[in-house]
């Protein structure tokens, strides 16, 4: 991401519209996202708008938040194998197997004869179209259902809820590291990133929390990915080289669990209130 001191956070990042009161800035950055999902096909950002309609919950009525969820989820789902095989090619070539290189170098080409063979240049095209006819309509939604007057105690209470929900899901990952647990606190950790973003995109998150988050997702992210790689392996792969390479992505998954549950506790050892009130100072 590059950050701009008056316009805020860059390249496909969430901004408020500093010209804008905060209630159009809200709407205005929605359509941006939305806007952005249709432009860079592939890559839609309809994680990051659904994140700034959690952000509005306590401004947004329960069915209008619902109909705005489900169109987002429905987009996002219709390109996300797509844009999962290219992030998975993409750690394949980062990776360091050790002895289990070369299981690891034909898992790339299985992933992408893979790619081709579900995902040609047709397939992709029709996923990309359900998405924009889907998401065109959507930031007239939120604006005919966000609240006439909206507030920073309202955005705040917002990134509030969503810290409390990362936070039980952090505890969970706690007790038991499996991949669910792991992977419900990725999706979490995203969501408060994003929204601290917006934020920020005004000059009035605390960086220290920003740094603190986004260098908890980058392990959970990896852990997540790697066990997808290693589903993956034992699809593509003849049994006997799967469980060899699953045996080093395993202790990937773990040394990266690990460092991200360190990075978790500096995150989320504060309460709920506390770190709202960080955003409020």
């Amino acid at each position: 991401m590059l950050e701009n001191p008056k316009h805020g956070l860059l390249l496909g990042a969430l901004v408020l519209p500093p010209e804008l009161e905060l209630r159009a800035g809200i709407v205005s950055a929605f359509e941006q996202m939305v806007n952005q999902g249709i432009s860079f096909a592939r890559r839609m950002q309809s994680s990051q708008a659904l994140a700034l309609r959690e952000m509005c919950a306590p401004v947004i009525s329960k069915s209008a938040a619902h109909r705005i969820e489900s169109t987002l989820v429905s987009s996002y789902r219709a390109t996300s194998p797509i844009r999962d095989a290219d992030a998975l090619s993409g750690l394949v070539d980062e990776l360091d197997a050790g002895d289990a290189q070369h299981q690891l170098d034909a898992l790339r080409s299985g992933l992408t004869a893979w790619r081709l063979s579900r995902y040609d240049d047709r397939k992709i095209a029709s996923a990309l179209l359900t998405g924009i006819v889907n998401l065109r309509g959507l930031p007239a939604v939120l604006d005919g259902a966000l609240a006439g007057s909206v507030d920073w105690n309202h955005l705040v209470e917002g990134v509030r809820l969503t810290f409390r929900s990362a936070k039980e899901h952090y505890q969970r990952a706690r007790s038991v590291p499996d991949p669910a647990h792991i992977l419900g606190l990725r999706k979490r950790t995203r969501d408060l990133r994003f929204q601290l973003e917006l934020i920020a995109s005004t000059g009035r998150a605390a960086p220290r929390l920003r740094r603190k988050v986004t260098r908890l997702e980058q392990p959970l992210s990896r852990a997540v990915h790697l066990q997808s790689l290693r589903s993956h392996a034992h699809r593509l792969l003849p049994a006997a080289d799967a469980e060899h390479l699953a045996s080093a992505l395993d202790r990937l998954v773990r040394k990266n669990t690990s460092k991200a549950m360190r990075r978790a506790e500096k995150v989320y050892g504060s309460k709920a209130s506390r770190f709202a009130d960080k955003l409020r100072g």
